[in-house]
């Protein structure tokens, strides 16, 4: 499958400073809010613009983050505090021009002391649209 290009439009707002747990009706009653903003982000798919739903990450990975641990299983940097998800071109597109690159995510790990942890990276995941969840 090819990757998805996403484009996305800045905006000025004050993100919440921490994590809340909250209930699924309150998350689909959030997200219903976002598909309606038009200042929502947008992905381009085989059938046109649509809105960025959000991203599928392996889990298996993002435990092996959580933990420190590389694809053998062996650790090698301090376990997670938090998950620091940024955003970036694909690898195999950053010498392309600017109009041919695809954005993904990186995810990497953030220590008890606020010090990212970059031994285990990940870049991949998958755009929804097209890996959607049957709950969305």
């Amino acid at each position: 499958m090819e990757p998805k290009k996403t484009h996305f439009k800045l905006a000025i707002t004050k993100p919440k400073l921490s994590s809340t747990q909250i209930t699924w009706s309150e998350a689909q009653l959030m997200k219903l809010k976002y598909r309606q903003n038009p200042d929502s982000l947008k992905i381009e798919t085989n059938t046109g613009i649509e809105i960025l739903n959000g991203f599928r990450v392996n889990a298996d990975h993002m435990r092996k983050l959580l933990d420190g641990k590389n694809e053998n299983g062996d650790v090698v940097q301090n376990p997670a505090q938090d998950i620091y998800i940024t955003f970036g071109v694909n690898l195999e597109d950053v010498t392309k021009p600017v109009a041919q690159q695809y954005f993904t995510i990186i995810a990497t790990s953030i220590d008890n002391n606020n010090i990212q942890q970059t031994n285990v990276v990940y870049d991949h995941c998958g755009p929804c649209p097209d890996l959607c969840p049957t709950s969305l």
